[in-house]
């Protein structure tokens, strides 16, 4: 580092650090780096040669700051495929053991594998249906495929551990994955990591950083002249924003998304992606109240939902039946709340309830209570969909035996079994998520 004055600011930074990590930050430090006692003190000395940039990061790792996090400190905001490229490498100085994958990948001997090994658009699919299988194959085939290709299978593998809830090794997989991959030799593959690097991020609850990698995506997608791409990492970046309480750039992004995702196209991707777009446009209006414009795009989402699933589409009705409620079209709110539990029964019986308690206030709030207590005694079908859920069991009980008995249906009541609904997904640890490109 010759620049001087970027020195002092660097080793003025680490002793502001040492300083908030409290009395004998220094000592533990030098102990551990087995360095003389008093070196980072002369370190400062006039004279004294300025900076060791291996011991420097050494100190960073044992006081357990993040490296990107202190430069960006310094200098400004790093790369964020960078920062994630760093979580990843620490969490392999971490790990007790390497990921089967990356034990295999680093036996490889250059040129060992053949193009033609793997059919990477179906491994991709197979991560969703089975996950489990997916792991399997694919570490099978990293001794298998072309050298290109290991990247591209790496990131796979990474996606079907993070839907297994296998965060580390997704993280690992990842970041070396990206050492592979250099943007400028092969942008699409490099974007698709990032992608993907996203959503681990997310996952991991650190949406700024998510939010970031899809921001860089979008430059590539740019750069690339790939108005696809753009249309789908402003999808992505939309919901990011949502999850930042950003409504307003949100709702920008969303509509920018929509500009570029054409209506027509026989893409099943891009009919998925403009599909989400249309979907949280009606969610993100409904959250603000304005439930004309909600109503708008919800049906414009449910004109294009072929394909959805049985749960998505169960979810989007949902959503109209609710914003159908909340503007006084009791009939049509019904009709929305039917089909939506006849879609959520068999793949999402809690949802099923949940949704089950609106068509019981909808019909009381039109003063059809006869209807209402009819649909609570026939929610005793949900309870074949239950078994290996014993509180949504027992709320589902209450609602049916409430029925039975004629009378205490009620809101007060109908919010007291929701309570219930929604604790047990609490419990069990429940997660309803639609399919991504992650």
């Amino acid at each position: 580092m010759a620049d001087e004055g970027r020195i002092e600011e660097l080793q003025s930074a680490l002793q502001r650090r040492f300083r908030m990590a409290g009395r004998g930050s220094v000592h533990r430090v030098q102990e551990s780096l087995n360095l003389g006692a008093g070196y980072f003190k002369n370190q400062r000395r006039s004279g004294r040669r300025r900076i060791d940039l291996k011991i420097f990061l050494r100190a960073l790792e044992v006081m357990e700051i993040e490296a990107s996090e202190f430069f960006a400190s310094v200098f400004g905001p790093a790369d964020p495929v960078d920062r994630f490229r760093t979580r990843a490498a620490r969490a392999v100085r971490r790990a007790k053991s390497t990921p089967t994958i990356l034990a295999h990948e680093s036996r490889r001997k250059p040129g060992q594998g053949r193009e033609g090994q793997a059919d990477f658009e179906t491994l991709d699919v197979l991560r969703f249906d089975d996950p489990v299988a997916l792991v399997r194959r694919t570490k099978s085939l990293i001794r298998e495929v072309a050298d290109s290709e290991v990247p591209i299978l790496l990131g796979i593998h990474a996606s079907a551990c993070r839907i297994l809830g296998k965060q580390t090794e997704a993280l690992m997989v990842l970041g070396r994955a990206l050492d592979l991959v250099e943007e400028h030799q092969d942008s699409r593959l490099f974007a698709d990591l990032v992608v993907r690097a996203g959503y681990v991020a997310a996952q991991e609850g650190d949406l700024n950083l998510a939010f970031d990698l899809a921001e860089r995506t979008t430059l590539v997608f740019v750069r690339l002249g790939d108005v696809l791409g753009i249309g789908k990492s402003l999808v992505d970046q939309a919901s990011l924003l949502a999850g930042l309480n950003r409504t307003e750039e949100q709702l920008r992004t969303l509509k920018s998304a929509l500009k570029v995702l054409p209506a027509d196209s026989e893409d099943l991707d891009v009919r998925k992606y403009r599909l989400a777009c249309l979907q949280n446009l009606g969610y993100t209006y409904h959250k603000l109240d304005r439930l004309e414009d909600a109503r708008r795009f919800t049906a414009a989402a449910h004109e294009c939902s072929e394909g959805l699933g049985r749960e998505g589409f169960g979810k989007l009705v949902w959503l109209e039946g609710t914003i159908a409620m909340r503007s006084g079209r009791y009939s049509e709110a019904e009709r929305f709340f039917e089909e939506a539990v006849a879609a959520l029964r068999p793949v999402s019986p809690v949802s099923a309830a949940v949704c089950s308690l609106e068509l019981v206030r909808v019909q009381l709030a039109r003063g059809a209570t006869a209807d209402a207590y009819q649909t609570a005694k026939a929610s005793t079908v949900l309870l074949d969909h239950l078994d290996d859920n014993s509180i949504a069991a027992a709320a589902v009980t209450d609602l049916v035996r409430c029925a039975l008995t004629g009378r205490g249906l009620t809101a007060a009541f109908l919010d007291q079994v929701r309570r219930g609904l929604e604790g047990s997904r609490v419990h069990t640890g429940t997660r309803h998520s639609a399919r991504s490109a992650g």
